[in-house]
């Protein structure tokens, strides 16, 4: 296992003592660093190291870590300290199963309640999905559309769970996401699926928002083990 120390310039610094969103903005720098894969599976992350690079206590950067930790980022083991989690099938599907059982709820939930300006905010953000190239945008345009979805639910605890999964999943969704196959694919289905919701379907839209989210783990899983076969 190995420790990294950054020696890149450090990122923004946040005061001592400074606002409510200290820890949320410390773990959204590592949050990044994981992401990006500058701190890689198994890498250790000393809470001290932190701490020091981006000026803030100790306490500040616990409160940071353990919501990584929740959010399926960092794994705490006792006497070996705290690393970034690895990327494993087994963790993907956990993922995969949550996913797709709570955001079809979800999605039942706010279909009758959409607006029209509901359905033509996810109307354009399929637009700009589209033509989006980068993975980053492809990664943020996808979470935009199946949020503009969910939000006319109205339920915050269910909500919020979506994004935590979604931000847990989101290290394997990157690596399908440039995959020339799997998006097309995944975006016909987004636009099946918008017009599903369209007609207040919600039998049809839960059907295909679970195949599309399974599908999708699918694609995780073969490049997974096309990866460990290397």
């Amino acid at each position: 296992m190995s420790t990294v120390r950054h020696s890149r310039r450090p990122r923004t610094r946040y005061p001592e003592g400074g606002p409510p969103s200290a820890s949320q903005a410390v773990a959204d720098d590592l949050r990044e660093s994981i992401l990006s894969g500058e701190l890689g599976g198994g890498t250790r992350v000393m809470q001290e190291e932190v701490a020091t690079r981006l000026g803030v206590s100790q306490t500040i950067v616990r409160e940071a870590f353990r919501e990584l930790e929740v959010q399926g980022f960092l794994r705490a083991e006792p006497r070996r300290g705290v690393s970034v989690a690895e990327l494993t099938l087994e963790d993907a599907d956990e993922l995969v199963r949550l996913r797709s059982a709570i955001e079809v709820q979800a999605l039942a939930h706010a279909l009758p309640r959409m607006t029209p300006e509901d359905l033509a905010a996810a109307r354009d953000c399929l637009v700009e999905l589209e033509a989006a190239e980068a993975p980053e945008e492809v990664i943020r345009l996808n979470a935009a559309f199946h949020d503009t979805l969910y939000r006319a639910a109205g339920l915050e605890r269910t909500l919020a769970l979506v994004r935590t999964l979604r931000l847990g999943f989101d290290r394997y969704f990157r690596l399908v996401s440039d995959a020339n196959g799997h998006v097309p694919a995944s975006q016909r289905e987004h636009r099946q699926l918008l017009k599903l919701c369209e007609r207040r379907d919600v039998e049809g839209a839960g059907a295909l928002l679970h195949k599309h989210i399974v599908d999708t783990g699918k694609a995780v899983a073969r490049r997974l083990r096309a990866t460990r076969a290397l």
